[in-house]
């Protein structure tokens, strides 16, 4: 059965608070008829540092409908992820797994969120959420820009456009001569990137996997 979110919707626990008192921004409500997978990229929740970011996105469309942007500690990050998956519908939960965010994964296995997301080609066999390699961020970086281009993904935030115009070729033109050479992308000095991770990781997988 619907199982009820933590502290409701918007109104009354811990998480609800968190969703309200940092940067949260929502284009459309959840829609029963819908399915959702949310996206995540956590920081160490330190003033000044990077953001952690949570992006919820319509599986049918590729639109961007909610975003959680801010700075808070990944244990609590943790919490208000599950706070917003549980607003649409326990949404697919799919994030970047290293250092801060195997802490937010392992905070929602721990409130026993009911859809975390394990597919073999994230390189964490039977494992939720995904483990960045050269390889697989080559794969994002690709499918992201394809989609962006085609405009196959809707994005709504401006955090998220605004980070896409400053994601550029950081490795050093003397590499890039070399046969074979991977092209590193990243956020240019004094930007950030993370908003870009979470749509990198939702347009990989809303093109490869099912989300049923």
């Amino acid at each position: 059965g619907r199982r009820e979110g933590r502290g409701g919707a918007l109104g009354g626990g811990p998480v609800a608070r968190g969703l309200k008192d940092a940067p949260f921004l929502q284009w459309k409500p959840a829609d029963a008829r819908y399915r959702y997978l949310l996206t995540f990229d956590a920081a160490d929740g330190v003033p000044g540092g990077d953001f952690s970011v949570a992006d919820v996105w319509e599986t049918r469309s590729w639109e961007q409908v909610a975003q959680w942007r801010g700075r808070t500690p990944p244990d609590r990050f943790g919490d208000i992820c599950y706070g917003l998956g549980s607003m649409y519908g326990w949404a697919v939960i799919w994030g970047e797994v290293k250092t801060p965010g195997n802490v937010v994964m392992s905070r929602l296995q721990s409130l026993t969120y009911p859809n975390l997301a394990s597919w073999p080609e994230a390189n964490r066999p039977g494992e939720p959420g995904w483990l960045t390699t050269d390889k697989l961020k080559a794969a994002m970086v690709t499918d992201a820009r394809t989609a962006v281009q085609k405009l196959d993904v809707r994005l709504n935030s401006v955090h998220s456009i605004a980070e896409l115009k400053t994601f550029v070729v950081l490795t050093p033109r003397d590499r890039l001569r070399r046969p074979g050479a991977p092209v590193i992308m990243g956020a240019q000095a004094g930007c950030h990137d993370d908003t870009v991770t979470t749509l990198m990781g939702a347009v990989y997988a809303l093109k490869r996997f099912s989300l049923d």
